[in-house]
């Protein structure tokens, strides 16, 4: 829920001119966080992704595509799920495996190839996990109190990307809310007093947004893209 800012940051400003570009680049989240909200939550996200069809040329099938995937569960090493495997380390190559060969210049593809390059980029280089687990040790966490301290770890990390979500924002005049992501009925960003981070470097993310920027996810060439984002991640 927290990272939309993160993907509309993280595509030039060209690219997000083409409205599929923009679902793709949102829909792996998108769908999740609707199923995610809702008792029938499937039905749901199908229908909200339905009204994007409907106003938008070039949005592949629900059904054949994300209705299964969307309920499967994400796991660190698999290509299951939205993320094809974990968010914090999702397969693109298995992503891109999957696309039809005939398909790969849709741009809503490459919005949805985008969303999972930012992800493997920028997560592994925030190694959030890492920060929570030696957090932890120093507070000779027992095994009673993890499960409250990670709900603890959870809530400040939340803040922390309010937070940049506001300074993405003010650094770059093309992020901001789409309708769908509005819909979803949560304000993502926080003008704090405050505005220090706990868990999120700013220079290493804002960094690697820039990097990612200069390249043009709508290119022909997108093959070899993906080649020298991942050789270099």
């Amino acid at each position: 829920m927290h990272s939309y800012f993160q993907y509309w940051a993280s595509a030039c400003p060209e690219a997000k001119q083409v409205r599929a570009f923009v679902i793709g680049l949102e829909i792996p989240d998108l769908l999740k966080d609707y199923r995610k909200k809702y008792k029938n939550g499937l039905a749901e996200a199908n229908a909200v992704y339905k009204t994007l069809q409907e106003e938008t040329n070039g949005l592949p099938d629900f059904s054949k595509y994300f209705s299964e995937r969307l309920m499967q569960k994400e796991r660190l090493g698999s290509s299951f799920g939205m993320h094809f495997g974990k968010k914090s380390c999702p397969n693109v190559k298995a992503f891109w495996n999957w696309v039809p060969d005939s398909e790969k210049a849709n741009p809503f593809w490459r919005g949805y190839l985008w969303h999972l390059i930012s992800d493997c980029v920028i997560n592994p280089r925030l190694n959030i996990d890492q920060k929570i687990k030696e957090l932890s040790e120093t507070q000779d966490i027992s095994q009673n109190e993890l499960g409250n301290f990670m709900k603890q770890a959870m809530r400040i990390l939340g803040e922390d990307y309010y937070k940049v979500n506001a300074l993405l924002s003010d650094t770059y005049n093309d992020v901001h809310m789409t309708p769908e992501v509005e819909q979803l009925g949560t304000n993502l960003q926080a003008h704090a007093p405050n505005m220090e981070l706990t868990f999120i470097d700013w220079n290493v993310f804002i960094q690697s947004v820039k990097w990612l920027r200069s390249y043009d996810p709508l290119a022909p060439n997108i093959d070899d893209t993906i080649e020298e984002i991942l050789s270099n991640a």
